[in-house]
């Protein structure tokens, strides 16, 4: 039974054969209309370009705050490290 499970569990995408491919295709055609189909992928595909806009936008702004924060750390040690002697 264990190895029933460990089997089913390394199953992946990659074998995937063109035969499951073409079933999940007809499953498609029969559910939704051949008319519709292309009309849901282009859903899919601006949901994908929304997300990866998203994505992209969200490392810009980390790459600013960890920028700013740089900056500011370093301007914190030259102030720490400058001699208070300086500053009379």
């Amino acid at each position: 039974m264990f190895s029933e499970i460990s089997h089913i569990e390394t199953l992946s995408l990659a074998q995937i054969g063109w035969t499951q491919i073409a079933l999940i295709a007809v499953v498609l055609i029969l559910l939704f209309g051949a008319k519709k189909i292309p009309e849901l992928m282009r859903g899919l595909g601006g949901g994908l370009k929304e997300f990866k806009k998203a994505a992209k936008d969200d490392d810009e702004t980390t790459r600013q705050s960890n920028m700013e924060n740089r900056n500011t750390t370093s301007e914190m040690r030259e102030n720490t490290t400058e001699n208070p002697e300086d500053k009379k």
